[in-house]
């Protein structure tokens, strides 16, 4: 697995939009189209759009 990292203010801005609490998750890719996150309490990963 990539190095996780934690999301800057604009991928916050992305995350909250989408419904979630950014406290909760951590960034794995980001390209033009989405955002991939990982969650620091299940270990799901999630794609925002």
């Amino acid at each position: 697995m990539r190095n996780l990292r934690k999301p800057t203010r604009v991928q916050k801005k992305k995350i909250v939009d989408a419904g979630l609490d950014w406290r909760n998750w951590l960034v794995v890719s980001e390209s033009d189209e989405e955002l991939v996150l990982y969650s620091k309490k299940s270990g799901r990963r999630r794609t925002v759009k």
